[in-house]
């Protein structure tokens, strides 16, 4: 309790005391817990049987928690065999489509070249007709 002397509590309109309660409650109740229990021994807890509910509900805690983790070890591993995968496929996929863009324009460039070797011959075919006949006439 505290040491501090204090005024007397006034007296209320029906002529009984009011009583004040201490303002520091925690460190009273710690105070008289301090009291009461100086002449008390603690008891000693037995320990634990390796057979026991609890110590059987711990170790199964501890295994389903390491399951848990060699799964997410195993989870991450994938994961990370998979991005290298899929990084590995989009390179191939854009080496493939620089190529299939040079293809189309070398095939551009080929159908051109077929087309205007395509008139020429037509030409050359028709300046021949034209001499055989020229040829004949004579």
């Amino acid at each position: 309790m505290s040491l501090v002397q204090r005024t007397p509590s006034p007296v209320s309109e029906s002529g009984l005391l009011q009583v004040q309660s201490e303002p520091d409650m925690v460190s009273a109740m710690r105070y008289e817990d301090e009291i009461e229990t100086s002449n008390v021994s603690t008891r000693k807890k037995h320990p634990r049987l390796d057979g026991s509910p609890l110590d059987e509900y711990s170790r199964l805690i501890k295994d389903i928690q390491q399951m848990f983790k060699n799964w997410a070890a195993e989870q991450d591993l994938k994961f990370s065999k998979l991005i290298t995968e899929i990084s590995d496929l989009k390179q191939q996929n854009s080496v493939m489509q620089e190529t299939n863009l040079e293809i189309c324009k070398f095939m551009t460039f080929a159908s051109s070249e077929y087309n205007g070797t395509r008139k020429k011959i037509a030409k050359l075919e028709k300046k021949r007709s034209e001499y055989t006949e020229n040829l004949m006439k004579m």
